[in-house]
């Protein structure tokens, strides 16, 4: 009965990241209206808190390739879904590894550093990976691969960490809220002994 509790949170708490991720994505940053905050992490933090890493993985993954599926068609869908995994599970891993012990601080602690290995993550991705989809994309036509690099260069520190730090601290905050509010219930559920 604990297997099928916790295979029935797992795959509602993935399906809700899926609906948060697609449905209430917002921009928060101006100079770069493309860059959308969601909450579609925030289920993802639950399954890793309550469940472990590997089950926080994989759902980070099932996130990830199913959004890159059901979103607008992309030329390059790879690259969308590389860097979607790599924010996600930057986060949701550090979250996880300094949360184990499930004590507040520790909670507070794997949010905090969390938040800032996704920022420190996401900085050589777009250095490396960013500027050769704008080049096969051609967004802006007619430029050379060393001014698309230049350009992603000049958008780290003004777009791409102010974004990843403001994503994850949103949901951090989010989570941190909820695990107050639901106290300890939601564990004495998943893992109260069967009467029979």
């Amino acid at each position: 009965m604990f297997r099928t509790r916790r295979l029935v949170l797992i795959g509602l708490l993935v399906a809700f990241s899926i609906v948060l991720e697609t449905s209430f994505a917002v921009p928060i940053i101006p100079a770069a209206p493309y860059l959308l905050y969601s909450p579609g992490d925030l289920p993802i933090l639950f399954i890793a808190y309550l469940f472990g890493f590997a089950p926080g993985l994989i759902a980070v993954g099932i996130k990830a390739v199913v959004f890159v599926l059901i979103r607008p068609p992309d030329p390059v869908p790879l690259y969308g879904l590389l860097m979607h995994f790599l924010a996600s599970s930057a986060f949701v891993s550090v979250f996880y590894f300094f949360s184990r012990k499930k004590k507040v601080f520790h909670v507070v602690l794997g949010l905090a550093l969390g938040t800032l290995a996704r920022a420190l993550v996401m900085v050589p991705a777009n250095i490396f990976l960013t500027p050769y989809y704008l080049s096969t994309i051609q967004a802006p036509p007619g430029w050379t691969m060393e001014q698309y690099v230049s350009s992603v260069r000049k958008s780290i520190w003004p777009v791409v960490i102010p974004f990843n730090l403001i994503h994850s601290g949103a949901n951090s905050v989010l989570f941190f809220l909820m695990k107050l509010a639901l106290g300890d219930r939601l564990s004495s559920y998943l893992f109260k002994k069967d009467i029979h």
